[in-house]
């Protein structure tokens, strides 16, 4: 639905990816020593494995998470998998697997057919239900204004004349062309007039030749 980037590389640190690569995707994911020691009791169904498979969805109100769904193993470019983890709904934030590795499902030969009914299970519980924040999240234009952590979280410019310019973000939740309407989600250190919780406009505009993220005050 959103248009998956292609990536030449087979594997990649989950931090550095486009939320586009890895929602409602099955990827394989190797922890590092860091994640492994945080999330010691949560991956007890890895086992021998070297690694497990997770898939990505949107909660509209935390974020970029992961499913994860079973013990995994590479070996020789070749994966292994093992039994499906129905013991309890082990989902993780995106953030907590940033330094991990992962490789895209498709760079291997394996039948996922038994995690079917799972995964039409997330893909109803968290679909978006606002067809505005749908079409939202469909604008690549926002990309690289997003949060990783959540990708309705946009980085806006607050510009007065009078006051300067300061970052905030903006939790977007409509849409119109280049112009955009969202929650202020922290607060301003500057007195531009608006607050926490307050709804603003804004744009993404061409500036000196870069795009630009702007809310005018």
């Amino acid at each position: 639905m959103f248009g998956r980037k292609s990536t030449k590389k087979k594997n990649n640190r989950i931090i550095n990816e486009n939320f586009r690569n890895l929602f409602n995707e099955i990827i394989y994911v190797k922890p590092d020593r860091k994640t492994r020691k945080h999330l010691r009791e949560m991956l007890n169904f890895m086992g021998k494995g070297d690694g497990f498979l997770a898939y990505g969805f949107i909660d509209d109100d935390s974020g970029f998470n992961f499913r994860l769904l079973c013990s995994a193993s590479v070996k020789n470019g070749m994966m292994t998998m093992g039994k499906f983890d129905d013991t309890g709904f082990l989902a993780v934030h995106r953030r907590v697997l940033d330094h991990c590795e992962f490789m895209v499902i498709d760079n291997f030969q394996v039948d996922t057919s038994h995690l079917s009914k799972e995964i039409k299970m997330i893909n109803k519980t968290y679909s978006c239900v606002d067809p505005k924040i749908q079409k939202m999240r469909e604008k690549k234009i926002m990309d690289e204004f997003r949060s990783r952590e959540h990708p309705d979280d946009i980085r806006v410019d607050l510009y007065n004349d009078q006051i300067g310019v300061e970052l905030v973000w903006v939790r977007c939740c409509d849409s119109s062309g280049q112009d955009f309407t969202g929650r202020l989600i922290n607060e301003p250190y500057k007195n531009f007039g608006v607050h926490k919780g307050d709804m603003i406009e804004f744009s993404i505009v061409r500036s000196e030749g870069e795009l630009v993220s702007i809310g005018v005050i």
